[in-house]
């Protein structure tokens, strides 16, 4: 009840009294409802605001799923009706992350955490002092339910991450087999102890597995051929083909001398690979590009066909100066009709020819510029001079400082060949 009661005085004696009294109960319990409906409406802010942060943790995918956990214990406590005095834990795989100070207490509420069924973690909550009995020991019903919420999401976050690793774990297992296909199918060996002349060459692998491929000849001490070739397309389609169009120049070579009086020409080999591959390229809708050169130092010659391939540079050592090297023809597998045709040019000692593949002048920076010819034009008039082993390893430090990484989009292949002695002729020193 709720009232007030006046008193009438007649000369300081009280004479008569009237009171007023009304009934509130009515009154007091909406007061205590809306009392509670606001307790209820801030506590599902809070709850909002906890799950709205854990989607914002999971927009951010460059966070590791260790970083993650660590965040959303630091979002419970607030969710709850007693944040002051609450402590919160995540377990998962044996590894915890707890709130600053945490303890605990009798007073808890947990729940388990599940991927594909099976338990692999728990959520935990403690308040450090008692508070009045609720719907499970102190806690409220609606904390219940915002734990089973979190642990839900717990679980699916754990199950992305790990779906996302064993995408990684198989991205790096392709990258090994890609390296191994190219290193054992795709790379020749350069030919050691040549007289008047010395052969490097490398590849750095992509992300990815491509089609790059070279490959020598030795016919004589003094002669030699170089083959580099790129097939159009990435992963192992890509590399098997350039597999395959290596190992028909390997058969053909022989094939050709025991139909012919001399050894064959770059042109009739280039024309005898085209004649046995350009069907099988056409038919999947792919094309090579090659360099098939031959270095014959006894007539002091480099004999040289282009199939649509990055061109050749020619440092001459005597000038310093550098002329690419290149002809008309279309890469492999484009037009059955095609005719390949040499072109020659002479070689004098401490002259560099360096072959390469589009990785090298494709490579990006990230930023929308790319290494380019003019580049590797500069980084070959500085190294020119220098053993063809340190050619290849220049040019691959300054690609790769362009680039800010290894991690290339593409592959990054050279092969430089380093004229030493031509007719018993050796550079002046």
């Amino acid at each position: 009840l709720e009232g007030n009661v006046n008193c009438r005085l007649v000369e300081g004696e009280p004479v008569s009294t009237r009171g007023i009294f009304r009934n509130i109960t009515e009154r007091k319990r909406m007061e205590s409802e809306l009392q509670k409906r606001t307790r209820d409406l801030d506590m599902r802010v809070r709850q909002l605001y906890c799950l709205y942060g854990i989607s914002r943790l999971l927009e951010n995918r460059d966070l590791a799923l260790e970083e993650i956990l660590a965040g959303i214990v630091d979002l419970i406590p607030p969710a709850l009706q007693y944040p002051e005095i609450t402590s919160a834990g995540i377990t998962v795989d044996r590894e915890t992350y707890r709130t600053a100070g945490f303890r605990e207490t009798p007073w808890q509420l947990a729940r388990p955490i599940f991927v594909e069924g099976q338990e692999v973690g728990t959520v935990r909550v403690f308040y450090r002092e008692e508070r009045p009995p609720a719907y499970e020991g102190p806690f409220l019903k609606e904390e219940r339910t915002l734990l089973n919420v979190v642990t839900e999401r717990i679980g699916k976050i754990i199950d992305r991450k790990r779906a996302a690793a064993a995408v990684a774990r198989a991205r790096e297992m392709e990258m090994e087999i890609g390296a191994r296909i190219q290193q054992t199918l795709l790379l020749g060996t350069p030919p050691e102890d040549l007289a008047g002349m010395r052969i490097a060459a490398q590849t750095i692998p992509s992300r990815g597995i491509a089609g790059d491929f070279y490959d020598f000849f030795r016919h004589t001490d003094r002669c030699v051929d170089v083959i580099v070739g790129d097939v159009m397309g990435k992963g192992i389609p890509a590399a098997l083909l350039g597999a395959e169009s290596k190992g028909c120049f390997s058969r053909t070579m022989p094939t050709l001398m025991l139909s012919m009086d001399h050894l064959p020409e770059p042109e009739e080999i280039v024309q005898h690979v085209h004649g046995e591959m350009v069907r099988k390229l056409i038919n999947l809708e792919s094309f090579l590009t090659l360099c098939y050169a031959r270095f014959d130092l006894e007539r002091g010659m480099v004999d040289l066909v282009d199939c649509g391939h990055t061109k050749t540079l020619h440092f001459h050592a005597a000038t310093g100066r550098i002329s690419v090297i290149g002809g008309d023809n279309i890469p492999l597998g484009i037009m059955e009709e095609e005719t390949y045709r040499q072109v020659s040019r002479k070689v004098e000692p401490g002259d560099l020819f360096f072959f390469y593949s589009d990785g090298v002048t494709d490579a990006g920076n990230g930023r929308g510029g790319f290494f380019g010819e003019e580049r590797l034009l500069d980084s070959i008039r500085r190294y020119g001079h220098l053993d063809p082993e340190r050619v290849v390893e220049e040019v691959k430090k300054e690609v790769v400082a362009f680039c800010g990484s290894e991690a290339l989009s593409d592959d990054l292949t050279c092969v430089a060949v380093k004229i030493e002695e031509v007719g018993g002729r050796r550079k002046k020193r």
